[in-house]
């Protein structure tokens, strides 16, 4: 008699790995943390969504990390901005850019 031959389908996508590639751009923390789970989670199942999963954690820790150097830049600019202004009425307005420009006076 011949062995019996047992017909595998694909496997199944981690549901985890799909949440976390779509949190991704919604939320690049929650896609962060979403992503290692899922990870976590197909070694232990050996579900498929590996790579979706693996993206998800790449793509979140660079939107991650370019929000916050976005963030740094900001604050240093706003902060540099309000330095120089400190002489006029306020710093912003219509008398602050003249004066800027010169034709107010100093």
């Amino acid at each position: 008699m011949a062995p019996a031959v047992v017909a595998s389908g694909p496997r199944p996508t981690n549901g985890m790995a799909i949440a976390a590639i779509i949190c991704t751009f919604v939320c690049s923390p929650a896609g962060l943390v979403l992503g290692i789970i899922a990870k976590n989670q197909i070694k232990e199942t050996g579900d498929g969504g590996e790579g979706l999963a693996s993206a998800a954690i790449i793509v979140s820790s660079i939107f991650l990390a370019l929000s916050i150097i976005f963030v740094i830049v900001f604050v240093a600019i706003f902060a540099v901005a309000v330095s120089h202004s400190s002489g006029t009425s306020g710093g912003f307005g219509p008398g602050a850019v003249l004066s800027a420009r010169g034709v107010l006076g100093p």
